[in-house]
């Protein structure tokens, strides 16, 4: 079967296709975790087993109807989450009617039919900060403020710009300056953001140690625990060829772990936070970018249950996916955290293993 063959088969009739699917087998076969998820909803709404027969068999009828494809159900599904759930179901049936009627010829004529036919009030915008995901060095950044707020800053930025020069670059530069920048000795609320992060910990295998200081540097990518990466030429230009830089080097032995750490605070909670964060940078969940540095200390074992304090029951986790994470070792409902050839990886409800493959630096890797 060639692509086109497989995009006509997957538009005669979609839910046929999707009869059967399973989203941690899915995941596992390669697919990414969140079409997973979202095709794990589409059949759970319309092949899964529920009370509401009648409704759910109306659905079906009509998205046949209307020759609707996996793409079509998934926009339709997500577009509805923005509902309660108790209205979902009348609203899904409103909308699959207008476009059974409608018969949009495209894609965007599609998404125009079901908005028309099931009108969602945007909720605004919360005050709120994101950090994104980090791409070939940058990473960015999203700010929703007071649009007074936002207009100070922009008028700080945009000071001094050139205008025969691009706006957004001398922004971010100037940016930068105010936030690195002291407000005035002494000013009150005055708070410079600082270099880094207080504690980056970079994970040093020994024969990449080698490979630097034999001037191999360029070949040879390191990973730190506040989720960033830098290569063997940069650590040796940023913290060892410059006398004002301080940083503590953990020496590390693939497949076995940490030979030794350098550090002044030997209290046994820091230690441990630290080698847990050498073998798991960031969380171990599929696709979570939460560095290992923002992360809290789980245990694979829980402690209410006997599981000790140590290295061998401990993964850097973040917040949100400790919480979620299926303790009970016969609970099944979002997978949980497993330690396997010493590394931290998510296992699926179904027992199969996935790892995060967003910053693949642990000391326990091979790249």
């Amino acid at each position: 079967m060639n692509l086109m063959s497989f995009l006509e088969a997957a538009a005669g009739d979609a839910l046929a296709m999707l009869a059967g699917f399973d989203m941690e087998q899915a995941v596992a076969l390669g697919m990414q975790p969140n079409r997973a998820r979202s095709l794990a909803d589409v059949h759970s709404t319309y092949l899964a087993p529920t009370h509401a027969h009648k409704q759910q068999a109306k659905a079906v009828s009509l998205v046949r109807e209307a020759g609707l494809s996996l793409d079509h159900l998934v926009y339709l599904e997500g577009y509805l989450k923005q509902l309660p759930v108790r209205e979902r179901g009348a609203k899904r049936l409103e909308a699959l009617d207008a476009v059974a009627k409608a018969r949009p010829k495209n894609y965007n004529a599609f998404t125009r039919t079901v908005k028309a036919a099931v009108p969602i009030e945007q909720k605004p915008p919360e005050e709120t900060a994101k950090f994104g995901r980090g791409r070939m060095g940058l990473a960015p950044i999203l700010l929703w403020m007071d649009e007074h707020d936002a207009a100070d800053i922009y008028h700080a930025a945009s000071e001094h710009t050139d205008p025969d020069k691009p706006l957004g670059p001398q922004l971010l530069k100037n940016l930068v300056g105010i936030f690195r920048a002291n407000t005035g000795e002494g000013a009150e609320g005055a708070m410079p953001v600082p270099f880094s992060v207080p504690r980056p910990i970079v994970s040093v295998p020994l024969a990449d140690w080698v490979a630097i200081h034999e001037g191999e540097g360029d070949e040879v990518t390191l990973g730190l625990s506040d989720g960033t990466t830098m290569t063997g030429a940069e650590f040796i230009e940023r913290f060892v060829a410059t006398a004002e830089n301080h940083l503590e080097i953990a020496l590390v032995k693939p497949g076995y772990g940490a030979v030794n750490l350098y550090d002044t605070s030997r209290f046994a909670n820091d230690k441990q936070r630290t080698l847990a964060s050498l073998v798991n940078p960031v969380c171990p969940w599929p696709g979570c970018k939460s560095p290992a540095a923002r992360n809290q200390a789980h245990h694979v074992t829980p402690w209410k249950q006997g599981g000790p304090t140590n290295l061998s029951n401990l993964v850097m986790v973040c917040r949100y996916h400790n919480y979620v994470n299926d303790d009970d070792v016969g609970k099944q409902k979002r997978g949980r955290i497993e330690i396997r050839d010493g590394e931290g990886v998510w296992v699926s409800p179904g027992g199969v293993p996935v790892s995060n493959d967003y910053h693949p630096y642990g000391v326990m890797r091979t790249v």
